[in-house]
């Protein structure tokens, strides 16, 4: 509290200004386990400033029960709510949440359970009227009734459904039916757990088809939109919604060993059809085929600094299943489907391609250089190709054998290679030399210095890679963090 202590002193206009403000400048009074509520509420000067609740929830019969029932009592104060269920018994204080909470605008559920985990049912959930509520997540515990919490937030901008257990499956069009009326939303995020069971999931070929021929339902201030779960289930649910102004896509695939046939779906077409997202001009892309950290991806986006700042993200996880899958398979699939996407791609200048196979290398055969040469011919205007790990040698070896009368066609404005030297690789005279005498010669660097020096990083925005913070990302989700 002595920071509050110091803000109010700052002078007597200062302290007028934030009461006069009608949200208090956004100001919170935190409050969490370990502290009365009284005490909180004698600390702060201004009687009327919102709440702000981060609670452990413990079982009913502990201390930190009653403290929590008499901060839920103080409903007309409370702005933000975060809830952790570490324990089975935590369902307990649902029933305090029954009570309308008419100044409440985010809302956090979070289970942490190991192996039981508690049941919320939220049919009567904020009684039945929540039209302040802005952010919604739920995330890893067992509940049911959520159609019935989301139609009384109608005014929801980001909702968050996270690793969606057995237990509280919705079908996709379950699922858009109870999100239609969410026409402010801007953020969704529908992800299922890692160990869903397959059969929760899947639809036959008749089901898939039904879902194909319903009018769709248009998210018109949707920009973002996460989806973590099986392929079959996202090409249900983007066949059911339109979302034209979306700009941050993220689609991640587990449990792909599942799958009959590795194919690009309907995710291209949904592409399309969002507006914002087809004629953004992608400036870098990054293609990953890692099986150290079990996963192939694709990621494209603008550099930081730009004014418009679009993302497309696309990764196929196998690693957590300890199943591998044929690369030659999987880099054929997403050659196939950045194939469908080549409007998108007419306007990168930066192509970065990396695969780490680990003791794996085997699977990797010759006979996917032509498959190298397809995806290299989609890229028309890269001026830059950043080339490690695995993938190193076999781009070497498609340039060094591509025919002269392709040339021209294989990354026609490639201005300057990096292959890192830690891979073999084999020369490619032939090809520097036809790309020297048709007038757009390409110059060979090996290491990450050389190639800083000859190239500006902060032109493509090289300081910071995606590679890293999409990994990095989900790794953390995955421990939890």
């Amino acid at each position: 509290m002595r920071a509050w202590q110091s803000l109010v002193q700052v002078c007597e206009r200062w302290r007028e200004t934030i009461c006069a403000s009608k949200h208090y400048l956004d100001l919170f009074l935190y409050h969490s386990n370990g502290r009365r509520v009284e005490e909180t509420i004698a600390s702060c000067p201004w009687p009327a400033i919102p709440f702000f609740l981060d609670f452990c929830v413990a079982r009913e019969d502990e201390e930190d029960a009653d403290n929590l029932r008499a901060t839920l009592a103080q409903r007309d104060r409370i702005r933000r709510v975060q809830i952790l269920m570490t324990i089975t018994e935590a369902n307990w204080f649902a029933k305090l949440m029954e009570e309308e909470f008419p100044q409440l605008t985010h809302l956090d559920l979070i289970g942490a359970p190991k192996y039981n985990v508690p049941y919320i049912s939220f049919d009567r959930f904020l009684g039945g009227s929540a039209p302040s509520l802005q952010h919604l997540c739920i995330d890893d515990f067992d509940y049911g009734g959520l159609p019935s919490l989301i139609s009384s937030a109608p005014n929801l901008v980001s909702l968050q459904i996270k690793n969606i257990r057995p237990a509280c499956y919705m079908s996709p069009e379950a699922m858009v039916g109870a999100l239609a009326g969410l026409t402010k939303l801007r953020d969704l995020c529908i992800a299922f757990s890692s160990w869903i069971p397959s059969t929760y999931q899947f639809h036959d070929g008749n089901e898939l088809q039904s879902s194909r021929s319903l009018t769709r339902i248009v998210f018109p201030t949707l920009t973002k939109l996460q989806f973590e779960g099986d392929r079959r289930y996202l090409e249900d649910l983007i066949n059911l919604i339109d979302a034209p102004r979306l700009e941050d896509l993220h689609v991640q695939y587990p449990n792909l060993y599942v799958y009959e046939g590795l194919r690009p779906g309907n995710l291209p077409q949904f592409i399309t059809r969002a507006e914002t997202l087809k004629h953004s001009q992608f400036r870098r892309a990054e293609v990953t085929l890692n099986h150290h950290r079990g996963c192939t991806y694709v990621l494209l986006d603008l550099p930081r600094g730009e004014r418009q700042q679009h993302c497309l993200s696309y990764l196929i996880l196998d690693h957590w299943q300890n199943l591998l899958i044929s690369f030659a398979d999987t880099s054929s699939h997403m050659i196939n489907w950045l194939g469908q996407l080549a409007i998108m791609l007419s306007d990168v200048q930066y192509l970065s391609i990396e695969s780490k196979l680990g003791q794996e290398r085997d699977k990797w055969r010759g006979g996917e250089n032509a498959d190298w040469l397809l995806l290299l011919r989609s890229f028309s205007a890269v001026e830059v190709l950043d080339v490690s790990g695995e993938s190193v040698k076999h781009i070497a070896s498609a340039l060094g054998r591509i025919p002269e009368e392709m040339v021209a066609q294989v990354l026609p404005s490639l201005q300057l290679l990096l292959l890192d030297k830690k891979g073999e690789y084999m020369p490619m005279d032939q090809f520097l030399l036809l790309r020297r005498l048709s007038g757009r010669p390409v110059v060979v660097v090996e290491s990450r210095e050389e190639f800083m020096e000859k190239h500006n990083p902060h032109q493509l925005g090289l300081s910071e890679s995606p590679r890293k913070n999409c990994i990095g990302s989900y790794e953390l989700r995955r421990r939890g963090q």
